[in-house]
């Protein structure tokens, strides 16, 4: 029997500010670890906000979320989604990322 695929989707907010440097060193481990653990998604951040998809092996997707939000960097973590899915929706993306200001994010075109 194949390994159920578990997909996430919450939102969390940023405790403190984060540097360009912050962010590159997270993101290079964050998609280490991801790709060690074969976890895919994609990443926003909206000002101090983030939302955030994840899937992978529901061990690992449990793991990961147990971690997010036992992490300091995060506060008010909350699952919108938790479901087991056929197939991946980022399947190339160890982690897809990008940020907004909430100016560009609500800019309505």
């Amino acid at each position: 029997m194949a390994a159920s695929l578990k997909q996430v989707l919450y939102v969390s907010q940023m405790t403190s500010s984060v540097t360009q440097d912050d962010w590159a060193a997270w993101l290079r481990q964050a998609r280490s670890l991801n790709e060690t653990h074969n976890i895919t998604g994609a990443l926003i951040c909206v000002s101090n906000n983030f939302i955030q998809v994840i899937e992978g092996p529901k061990e690992g997707i449990d793991q990961l979320c147990n971690n997010i939000e036992a992490d300091s960097r995060n506060k008010n973590f909350s699952i919108l989604i938790d479901q087991i899915v056929e197939k991946r929706s980022f399947p190339n993306w160890s982690m897809g990322f990008r940020t907004y200001s909430l100016e560009e994010f609500t800019k309505e075109d």
